[in-house]
């Protein structure tokens, strides 16, 4: 495990060295944060009402998405990365040693998000300072099932992107399948409206989709909405096995294809 730790430590060091391109990338998301909270002002002061949402929960909400995807949204960027290497024949490097690729670019990513919540950490106490009385904070188990469900958003992350990722194997521009997987987890993840906002018939369906976990379940967990959190541990779990055996399966037979020529 030596390898992978240093791996990590390699991962936080690259980062700081680029804290200023972080620092501004949280304030394009505090830019965006901003015209969504006008929009619903505007939407509450003419008199319109969303159902279950009062006008301080519906900020704390579009509050607690611009944090999630400033700290662990760094998915596609992981899926970029690896499109490049595949397309540039920089993975023959990793297939030459006995180091495990993916598990190297997991804990790349890793690395990253330890350093986004060095940013996004301080932002989120003061947002919860000035927020204080349109939230009650979680109990000790609400804290569990929280952190629980971010470290699932996590393995999500990754593992969606690097799955479209790999479609690089096959064709030469992976990174459509990128975009593709980012218009999509946009649309289902719940960072545009809640989820219990739609339909109910689209709701019971995105229910048992696996992009409600990137961002609309940690935030329901720490808003205390989540009352029974085993079943949706479960699907969450079983969409993870799934998911994973799918990575494996692309990675086995993109490496097969492979070619080192020249290197």
């Amino acid at each position: 495990m030596g390898k992978y730790s240093t791996t990590f430590k390699n991962s936080l060091s690259v980062f700081i060295q680029y804290r200023l391109n972080i620092g501004l990338i949280l304030v394009s998301h505090v830019v965006s944060l901003s015209g969504l909270i006008f929009l619903w002002l505007s939407v509450y002061a003419s008199g319109q009402q969303l159902q279950g949402y009062k006008l301080e929960q519906i900020l704390v909400y579009y509050v607690f998405v611009a944090l999630l995807t400033a700290g662990i949204g760094d998915g596609p960027g992981t899926g970029f990365d690896i499109v490049d290497d595949i397309n540039q024949g920089e993975i023959t490097n990793y297939l030459l040693k006995p180091y495990s690729y993916l598990r190297y670019r997991f804990l790349y990513l890793c690395g990253s998000i330890c350093i986004n919540m060095v940013f996004v950490l301080p932002l989120t106490c003061i947002g919860a300072y000035v927020m204080r009385h349109a939230f009650t904070f979680p109990s000790a188990m609400g804290w569990v099932i929280f952190i629980i469900t971010v470290f699932i958003a996590i393995l999500f992350e990754f593992l969606m992107y690097a799955i479209a990722s790999l479609s690089s194997f096959w064709v030469t521009r992976g990174s459509h399948f990128i975009y593709a997987t980012i218009l999509i987890t946009s649309l289902f993840d719940g960072s545009l409206i809640p989820l219990d906002l739609f339909p109910a018939w689209a709701y019971r369906l995105m229910s048992y989709l696996p992009f409600q976990f990137i961002i609309y379940t940690p935030i329901q967990a720490f808003l205390g909405k989540i009352h029974n959190p085993i079943p949706l541990l479960f699907i969450a779990i079983l969409w993870l096995v799934v998911l994973f055996l799918i990575l494996q399966l692309l990675w086995r037979k993109g490496v097969k294809k492979t070619e080192g020529v020249g290197r």
